[in-house]
């Protein structure tokens, strides 16, 4: 199933690429480009999201670290139990959303960081989360799918200027936003240890950055 959505990823940047030669279409092309690629692995994602909350729920994972056999099978979040019951506190439930969501970017955060300059340079989101790897783009995927399952509205930010993607999430609290559609969208970077609503100031203005929505 991985490798199928490796096609996919594939095959859709091969619609894009043309693209990049006229700027005028580049932010329409590449917003179909992200929104088939998560299209096509959102579905598959659903078991994860269930057993991570299921596990969040429970107490069984605390969310400072990764699940243990999380690339092997879902059920590594159970087989972390009682490792993780016991070395870290729980932050809460689902419902508290701010805090379920800091806890699944801290998770990614600590995938291994992977780029490929052939292709497309974006590893599905199946792969990126079953294997804990990829870049910016494919993390923040996840994030807004297993989010998604918990009705936490995520979109996708992207920035030519610094060669960059982040999530973004209809959470409460303090921390750097970006405007989009009337709302006010809570950053979080996936790439760098940091906590939920910040960002590097370097790359904090709003005109450097536009976004992908996924309504459907």
């Amino acid at each position: 199933e991985a490798a199928l959505a490796q096609e996919t990823v594939e095959r859709e940047y091969r619609v894009l690429a043309p693209y990049g030669a006229q700027p005028a279409l580049m932010q329409a092309a590449m917003k179909r480009f992200y929104r088939m690629v998560w299209r096509d692995s959102q579905a598959s994602l659903e078991y994860l999201a269930l057993e991570l909350s299921r596990a969040w729920e429970t107490g069984a994972w605390a969310g400072t670290e990764r699940p243990p056999a999380l690339s092997s099978a879902t059920a590594g979040v159970a087989a972390g139990a009682a490792a993780a019951k016991a070395s870290a506190p729980r932050f809460g439930a689902p419902a508290h959303s701010r805090d379920y969501a800091a806890a699944l970017l801290a998770w990614t955060q600590e995938w291994q960081y992977e780029r490929s300059p052939e292709g497309s340079d974006v590893v599905n989101p199946l792969s990126a989360a079953m294997e804990g790897r990829g870049d910016c783009d494919s993390r923040a995927l996840v994030l807004i799918s297993l989010l998604r399952r918990e009705n936490i509205e995520g979109i996708l930010l992207i920035s030519l200027v610094h060669e960059h993607a982040l999530g973004a999430f209809d959470l409460p609290g303090s921390g750097a936003r970006f405007p989009f559609e009337d709302r006010q969208w809570l950053v979080a970077e996936t790439t760098a240890k940091v906590d939920i609503g910040l960002i590097d100031q370097k790359q904090s203005g709003i005109a450097d950055w536009f976004a992908i929505d996924f309504a459907f």
